[in-house]
C-alpha cells in the first residue's frame, strides 16, 4: 500500500470515529471504536526519525447482549523515512451468539489481543518487535511481507476468564498459524497465555508458548512475562512494572532479554490530557546499542 492510499485508510477510520453517537446509532446497533494514533520523534547517536503509528478497530455488531451478524475492519499502519510506508487491513464478517463471537475473513490472531506489558520504553518503533514475542507472529508477517492472514476466530467471555482461538492461512507463504489464548483476573491479580503453533509450507509445526502474570490496582500495575520460542522467535523474559503518582500520570519501567542478545531497557512516562490524548517521553537502551530517546504525541480511542 502506497502512502497516498495508507492517508485514505486513515482518513475513513478518523472520519468513522468522528461521526455523532446520534448519527452512528442509526447506522448501526452497536459501534465500537478502539486503538491508537501515535506520532513519535526518535533520537539516537546524533540522528533524528518521526515515525507515525496507527492502531485501530471498528467493529459494527448486534446491540449488547444480542446476537447476530456484524463486522470488524482493522488497520495496523507505520510510516518513517528510514521504514517506509507499511500497513495491514483487517477485515471479518462477524456472528455473535450466547456461547461467543465467530469472526471469518482477515480476523486478527488470538494471541494479539492478551498480553498487559507496555511498550519498551514507550517506543512504538520498538514495541513492533517486541509484539512478536508477546503476542504472535502473524500481524507483523502480515504488515512487514504483504503476508495476508485469511481465516477464523472464535472468542468468549466468561467474566473474569476471556478465551479465543484463532487458524489462519498465510497467502504467500502458505504457512498455517493457530492461536490458542486465554486471561484470568481475580482482584488485584492477573495471568494470561497463549500458545501459537506456525506450519510452514513443507516443514513440521513449530511452537511458541507465552504467559504472564502480575498485579494492578489504581495506583500500579507490575508484571513479569516468559516466551519459549521453540523454532518460531528466541525464547525470552520480560517484566514490567508502571506507578501512577497522580491520575493522570503513568510512569513504567520495562526489560526485555531476549535469548542470545543483550537486554534491553526501557522507562516512559505518559501524561493524559483531554480524556484521550497523551504526551509521552521515554528511552529505550541496552549495552550493545544507542539509547533511543523517544518524545511522542498521541490518543488513544
Amino acid at each position: 500500500m502506497n502512502a497516498d492510499q495508507l492517508s485514505k485508510a486513515f482518513a475513513g477510520l478518523v472520519l468513522a470515529v468522528a461521526v455523532p453517537s446520534s448519527v452512528a446509532a442509526q447506522s448501526a446497533p452497536n459501534i465500537n471504536v478502539t486503538g491508537e494514533i501515535e506520532v513519535e520523534v526518535l533520537h539516537s547517536d546524533g540522528s533524528d526519525e518521526t515515525f507515525l503509528f496507527g492502531d485501530i478497530d471498528l467493529s459494527f455488531g448486534p446491540a449488547a447482549g444480542a446476537g447476530g451478524l456484524g463486522f470488524d475492519l482493522g488497520v495496523l499502519a507505520i510510516d518513517s523515512d528510514g521504514i517506509g510506508s507499511e500497513s495491514a487491513i483487517f477485515a471479518a464478517a462477524t456472528y455473535t451468539t450466547s456461547y461467543g463471537k465467530f469472526s471469518f475473513g482477515v480476523p486478527r490472531n488470538a494471541a494479539s489481543a492478551f498480553s498487559r506489558m507496555p511498550d519498551l520504553g514507550g517506543i512504538k518503533l520498538v514495541s513492533l518487535q517486541q509484539d512478536a514475542f508477546t503476542g504472535g507472529v502473524v500481524e507483523l508477517m502480515y504488515l512487514t511481507n504483504d503476508d495476508v492472514p485469511v481465516g477464523l476466530r472464535y472468542d468468549a467471555d466468561y467474566g473474569a476468564i476471556k478465551a479465543a482461538t484463532s487458524y489462519h492461512r498465510l497467502s504467500d507463504s502458505e504457512a498455517t498459524v493457530f492461536d490458542l489464548a486465554a486471561s484470568f483476573e481475580m482482584g488485584k491479580f492477573f495471568t494470561n497465555g497463549s500458545v501459537e503453533i506456525v506450519k510452514p509450507q513443507g516443514t513440521s509445526s513449530q511452537s511458541a508458548v507465552h504467559a504472564e502474570i502480575g498485579a494492578s490496582t489504581d495506583l500500579y500495575e507490575a508484571g513479569i512475562g516468559y516466551t519459549i520460542g521453540s523454532n518460531v522467535i528466541p525464547d525470552a523474559f520480560m517484566a514490567w512494572a508502571t506507578y501512577r503518582p497522580v491520575q493522570k500520570l503513568d510512569i513504567s519501567a520495562t526489560v526485555l532479554d531476549i535469548d542470545g542478545t543483550d537486554a534491553l531497557y526501557g522507562l516512559s512516562g505518559t501524561y493524559a490530557f483531554w480524556n484521550s490524548a497523551y504526551v509521552q517521553a521515554g528511552v529505550a537502551d541496552s549495552s550493545g546499542i544507542d539509547a533511543v530517546w523517544d518524545l511522542s504525541l498521541g490518543y488513544k480511542f
